[in-house]
């Protein structure tokens, strides 16, 4: 086996805590380098990895021999250091949301083709059980046809503002001028899952109202988003870190069954039939995994660049039904 040479952009909380940990651990990589405009992150990450470290991209992609190169910097940063990774000819992965709109995600994959290297987006979140646990009972038809869709994460929760580490604007995730705000950070892993069950439904219409209530006067600490799809399956989105409640529960209404958080629900009123979904066990290491083997041998993409871009239509729209107070019409 022959492992990828391999570099982190980006030492903040998830550069460094979660993709080197994940990278450093498997045989499949080899995290030779990473880069930050922090010093106290630089010497961390050598302190903790062994890697060599650099204060920009420029640097490290001239002084290192790299094959693939992961960005995890502040979301706004995403474009331009993707576009410069793929310019010197690089595999990339970039955290999500990939960019701040579909234009920039469009360029993004014209520089990959024109390079012809793989560029994708972290979209992790297929890999959750319940999502695993939704598509396994979709796919073997025992939910029957797909009917609704229903994800809610709804909680009193700080992390706009204490996520990032105190070396650099741990706040960022609060501010309009680094894409901060919920829409984008935790949108294209929602709106993804869906995508993945309503299969080859196609979005017809997006509304969306966002909230700023407690943690940021820039950017939505909250939103709700309803998509219509043109077989009538309708998503109902909603992510709230400033309702001091606790509910969270992912839903996939069927004309069969209904299955919630990996539990599949049959039967009549009073006689409800409840079995846990058998899925295949998964670790965290799987979408790196399946992009070793994309890279190395080329086995399909774990999330193709147009699935990408699908997720990325829907936040333009959300935003702009958001904007309008109207549903956007999209497809």
């Amino acid at each position: 086996m022959e492992p990828i040479r391999t570099a982190v952009v980006g030492l903040g909380r998830m550069g460094l805590d979660h993709h080197c940990s994940v990278l450093s651990r498997l045989e499949q990589f080899d995290l030779v380098a990473g880069c930050d405009a922090t010093p106290a992150r630089r010497q961390t990450a050598e302190e903790k990895h062994g890697m060599a470290t650099y204060e920009s991209i420029q640097l490290m992609l001239a002084s290192e021999n790299i094959e693939f190169v992961t960005i995890a910097t502040p979301s706004s940063m995403h474009h331009a250091h993707v576009l410069e990774v793929l310019a010197a000819g690089k595999h990339c992965l970039t955290d999500k949301p990939p960019a701040m709109n579909t234009a920039e995600w469009d360029e993004m994959g014209e520089a990959a083709c024109k390079a012809g290297v793989t560029l994708c987006c972290y979209q992790n979140a297929r890999w959750n059980p319940h999502q695993r646990a939704a598509m396994a009972a979709t796919a073997d038809g025992r939910v029957g046809r797909v009917e609704a869709v229903k994800l809610m994460y709804i909680g009193y929760s700080t992390v706009m503002r204490t996520y990032g580490v105190t070396d650099y604007r741990p706040q960022w995730r609060a501010e309009r001028r680094f894409g901060g705000g919920i829409l984008y950070d935790f949108g294209p892993h929602h709106f993804d899952r869906v995508m993945q069950v309503v299969g080859a439904a196609r979005p017809v219409s997006v509304y969306c109202r966002l909230a700023s209530r407690s943690w940021s006067d820039e950017v939505d600490d909250g939103f709700l988003a309803v998509i219509t799809f043109d077989d009538g399956v309708v998503a109902h989105i909603e992510h709230d870190t400033a309702t001091r409640a606790d509910l969270s529960t992912y839903i996939v209404v069927g004309s069969d069954a209904t299955v919630q958080d990996g539990v599949l629900r049959t039967g009549e009123p009073g006689a409800l039939v409840e079995e846990k979904v058998e899925i295949p066990e998964a670790t965290a290491d799987e979408y790196h995994l399946a992009l070793y083997e994309h890279i190395r041998h080329g086995a399909p993409s774990p999330v193709p660049w147009e699935h990408t871009r699908r997720v990325m239509v829907l936040l333009d729209a959300a935003f702009e039904s958001a904007r309008t107070g109207e549903a956007i019409r999209v497809g």
